[in-house]
């Protein structure tokens, strides 16, 4: 299977080599990029609603120990919880995604392997 990481950085050796492998996948891996950029964008997303309860609820703490009237903090957090479970669903469905579609991209051709259709265009190189 494909690395995430090798799709995203190098796009254009991944496209080659299937078009090497006579692959016609280029609409599919177009795809695949578009969706692993917006799971990217969406994990940053998660990531910074989970910094944000983290902080707000160790303020609530803080203030609930004070006996600080705290009831704006904690519709805060409920009104948070509720968009960090939506988002956490959100990406890990576009994990099970990227996924399921790496998973039937074939592997990358070695440079050395001669370009054909079928076996009988490659090369013997030892016979035993």
């Amino acid at each position: 299977m494909i690395d995430k990481k090798l799709l995203l950085q190098d796009f254009d050796k991944v496209a080659h080599s299937l078009k090497k492998r006579n692959s016609a996948m280029d609409d599919e891996l177009e795809r695949l990029r578009e969706i692993i950029t917006h799971y990217k964008k969406q994990l940053i997303e998660l990531e910074s609603l989970q910094a944000f309860q983290n902080k707000v609820s160790k303020e609530f703490g803080i203030k609930m120990a004070q006996k600080v009237g705290a009831s704006d903090l904690k519709k805060e957090l409920e009104n948070n919880k509720i968009k960090l479970n939506e988002l956490s669903k959100s990406v890990s469905e576009l994990e099970q995604e990227i996924d399921s579609k790496l998973s039937i991209i074939p592997n990358l051709v070695d440079e050395k392997t001669p370009l054909g259709a079928s076996e009988e265009d490659n090369v013997e190189i030892k016979k035993f």
